[in-house]
């Protein structure tokens, strides 16, 4: 008996956990490490960010815009010139999207 009920908890908290999770887009910055050359310190050069938004592409546009301005904050400004974030949104779990 005390195991069916145990059993029974970690299912409804398995199904509770998963319906909390909604699917959001994270957008990357990061540094171009072959056109910076010395403009960038080596530590710099290793440097990104990441934000997360809507599972739109809007959503995906702002969590890029987001982590551009993020990492762009944390590096000298003859850096800046090679922050991209070209890479596609990648679908995260997480449990609600921001919204900006």
């Amino acid at each position: 008996m005390k195991l069916s009920i145990v059993a029974g908890f970690l299912l409804l908290t398995t199904a509770l956990t998963e319906v909390q999770a909604v699917q959001c887009y994270e957008g990357t910055a990061t540094i171009n490490q072959a056109t910076s050359g010395a403009n960038c310190t080596d530590q710099e050069k290793g440097y990104y960010n990441s934000s997360a938004g809507p599972l739109t592409h809007q959503g995906c546009t702002d969590a890029k815009a987001d982590a551009r301005a993020k990492l762009t904050a944390r590096i000298q400004e003859s850096c800046r010139p090679y922050v991209q974030s070209f890479q596609p949104c990648q679908a995260i779990p997480l449990s609600a999207c921001p919204t900006y």
